[in-house]
């Protein structure tokens, strides 16, 4: 008896499996991909996330290290290492001391991050020592807004230690900080505590631990409330090198105030739209957005007030101001459902955006009446836990 077998494979099937089972198992890899996909996503943020903790602890320690160097904390604003001890040493001869109050806390810790060059720069030019005659503000890179210029007597263009990308400074999460303009300045993703009263970015109060270098040197004996229970540092969202933006983590908005008198933080936190969106919002241009120059002290850049809760709007009083004045900056994220938040002992912990916050309706004026200037108050927070976690004194039992 003979057995015949054909050798051909039939139309319906490929090496052994049939159109219809390879549709099946790509289906599935698909199915399988879909559902991994997410699971990988969340992986990669948790990175980022971690990354992003690691790098505010590494900012909190350097404030100790700075401390444990001068005896006090390093300042908001006019800097006394960087701007009014100098000042004060060269005041028959210099004349551009509003440049230098400019120079923002993350300046001041240069050092302490492994950036000793960058920082030599710029101390070396906070005086006049060693200038080369007919320098200007800019040739001194005094001010951090300047991404370059050619100094005198030459023709070259130099790069200036603002427009240097420091990496220790950027959330991985953080969706703008990529720019492609190199004159632009490095972006900041973490912010000094300026404490529970909107205030303007050089007023001299200090309910943070970060205040005015000209007023306030603060050391770790003034935090009397407890290194634990207050925030140093914190996360707050970077804006996109561009003309107008609309996002609430990234944008900022008017709050249509009249003045500064009458701007109150629910006038704020009014300004979320819908989709994530602001109303209202401000037109930005080139780095005069949202934490777009390290280097630069101003609340548009590095500093926040711990008033509306975290992923708030950020918001600039007013109609017609620009960005640079009377900003309430919030502590934001591209985290999901908060901020990473550094304190003072070193810790960094995660705040949801849920946390309390009130009388978002009162003006700083309306905490106590019987002050002329509410950042003349030392009492206890008037807008919360999360203001409370902003005071270094204002004796409340909290904690994050």
């Amino acid at each position: 008896m003979r057995c015949y077998f054909s050798n051909k494979i039939s139309v319906n099937s490929i090496y052994g499996f049939t159109l219809v089972e390879l549709l099946v198992v790509i289906a599935i890899i698909g199915v399988l991909i879909a559902l991994l996909l997410p699971a990988v996503q969340a992986a990669r943020e948790a990175a980022r996330r971690m990354q992003c903790t690691n790098q505010q602890k590494q900012i909190v320690l350097a404030c100790h290290s700075f401390h444990d160097t001068y005896g006090y904390l390093p300042q908001a604003n006019h800097s006394y290492n960087l701007c009014v001890q100098v000042y004060e040493a060269n005041t028959a001869t210099w004349t551009n001391y509003n440049n230098r109050d400019r120079q923002s806390y993350l300046c001041d810790l240069l050092p302490y991050l492994e950036q000793t060059a960058i920082y030599d720069i710029i101390k070396q030019n906070a005086s006049d020592t060693g200038l080369k005659s007919g320098s200007t503000a800019n040739d001194r890179f005094v001010t951090p807004w300047t991404g370059s210029y050619v100094p005198a007597g030459e023709t070259d263009t130099i790069p200036s230690p603002w427009s240097v990308k420091i990496a220790t400074f950027m959330c991985p999460s953080e969706a703008n900080k990529n720019v492609t303009d190199e004159n632009t300045m490095g972006v900041a993703s973490y912010r000094c505590n300026r404490g529970d009263l909107w205030m303007d970015w050089n007023f001299y109060e200090s309910r943070g631990p970060f205040g005015d270098g000209r007023f306030t040197r603060n050391n770790f004996a003034a935090i009397t409330d407890g290194t634990s229970n207050t925030v140093f540092i914190s996360e707050s969202t970077v804006g996109p090198a561009a003309t107008k933006t609309a996002r609430v983590l990234g944008g900022i908005a008017f709050t249509g105030d009249s003045s500064a008198s009458s701007a109150k933080p629910k006038g704020c936190a009014d300004k979320r739209g819908n989709g994530g969106n602001l109303t209202d919002a401000v037109n930005n241009t080139g780095t005069n957005t949202s934490g777009r120059r390290w280097g630069d002290s101003r609340t548009t850049y590095t500093q926040f007030f711990t008033i509306l809760a975290p992923n708030s709007p950020h918001c600039v009083q007013g109609t017609t101001s620009t960005t640079e004045n009377w900003n309430l900056v919030s502590a934001s994220s591209f985290h999901s459902g908060g901020v990473n938040v550094g304190f003072g002992d070193g810790s960094v912990k995660f705040v949801s955006e849920t946390i309390e916050t009130k009388n978002l309706d009162k003006h700083g004026k309306d905490i106590d009446t019987s002050i002329a200037n509410p950042q003349n108050y030392t009492g206890p927070a008037f807008y919360g836990v999360w203001a409370s976690l902003g005071t270094i004194n204002g004796g409340e039992s909290v904690s994050p």
